[in-house]
């Protein structure tokens, strides 16, 4: 893997009229690799992951950005078949990109679902970085290679954020949060919104003692955790809804606006979502039909999505999905119960 990964990241001229395209296996890339100093993008995803969906059709795909990516060597790679750089990296969800300079140093990355607006800015911070129109003869190589790389360590990850969640932009909402953490001298928030960054996001102390911070974000569904001095993170004791992370822990959650989850409920309108493109058969059974699996459909424009709807009385249900004969809890509902059997399953409340 060190050799391929050295191979990858090799310096040399770029033919002329080479396309930027995607790489699904590192082999793909490594003869590009070996012709160009252009930095790296690398899109790490799972095919459960709706996310990642978006990311291809909605953000990959936004006009404009292609002109943009074409400063980059693009890698899409699966992070289930890439277990040695995704713990070399410290990947911990998907959708997460990477911006790697010549060295296969990361020098930013982004986490979760980026909309086009908000990825053009990641994109144009590492551009702005690179070498540009610098003459790429071979005389110049050497000094070229070091200017750029010199750049680029300008925006290490992990000292600045790309997007500055402190001040509104345009389509944002002002969401406060706070914490309570007595024994912490310095507290701050991270998640999908600031892409973790520890320290970019501090809260500020009130008299009552409580943390607390105003972010602007858009309409989206986030996952966050506090950090304290000590390098502890806490969920958000405040917020009910949270979800697993690789960790053994939970993150907390936070829903802005009206994102696409599952289920939707309009009044006694249910409407169940799932994501899963190589499904061969998906149902959902719950306490509103005895737990007997009822079949779910194919989203005709999108066969990827599989969906059901039904009206139910108000009230308190739970269920699952099952999928090829597994039960899973639903992965876009935040709200779930342990019933008596030990049983985690998911929860949804019609009015």
């Amino acid at each position: 893997m060190a050799a391929l990964l050295a191979a990858l990241f090799a310096l040399a001229a770029l033919p002329a009229g080479a396309q930027v395209r995607w790489y699904e296996r590192l082999e793909e890339g490594v003869a590009v690799r070996n012709a160009t100093r252009k930095p790296a993008l690398v899109f790490f995803y799972n095919g459960v992951a709706r996310d990642c969906q978006r990311m291809r059709e909605e953000t990959f795909a936004a006009p404009g950005l292609q002109e943009l990516m074409d400063n980059f060597v693009c890698f899409e790679l699966d992070a289930r078949a890439h277990a040695a750089l995704v713990e070399r990296y410290g990947i911990f969800k998907v959708p997460t990109v990477l911006f790697l300079d010549p060295r296969g140093t990361e020098v930013d990355r982004a986490v979760g679902f980026k909309p086009p607006d908000v990825f053009s800015l990641y994109l144009d911070r590492t551009n702005r970085a690179s070498l540009g129109g610098a003459p790429r003869t071979e005389s110049t190589q050497d000094a070229a290679t070091r200017r750029h790389i010199e750049r680029l360590a300008e925006i290490q990850p992990f000292k600045t954020a790309t997007v500055n969640i402190l001040q509104p932009r345009p389509g944002t909402l002002a969401i406060t949060l706070s914490h309570k953490a007595p024994a912490a001298s310095e507290l701050s928030v991270v998640g999908d919104f600031n892409d973790w960054r520890i320290g970019a996001t501090p809260m500020q102390r009130a008299v009552n003692g409580d943390w607390y911070v105003t972010i602007n974000v858009s309409e989206d569904v986030y996952e966050y955790k506090y950090v304290d001095d000590a390098g502890e993170y806490h969920e958000d004791l405040r917020n009910p809804l949270k979800k697993p992370n690789p960790y053994g822990t939970s993150n907390s959650v936070l829903v802005i606006g009206n994102p696409m989850t599952s289920p939707l409920i309009l009044g006694d309108s249910v409407t169940f979502i799932v994501y899963r493109p190589n499904a061969r058969e998906v149902a959902v059974a719950g306490s509103f039909n005895d737990w007997q699996p009822t079949p779910m459909f194919r989203k005709r424009d999108n066969p990827a999505l599989w969906g059901f709807r039904c009206n139910l009385p108000a009230g308190t249900y739970q269920y699952k999905y099952v999928i090829d004969g597994e039960w899973i809890v639903d992965p876009e509902n935040y709200h779930v119960h342990t019933d008596a059997g030990g049983n985690v399953n998911s929860l949804l409340a019609v009015r």
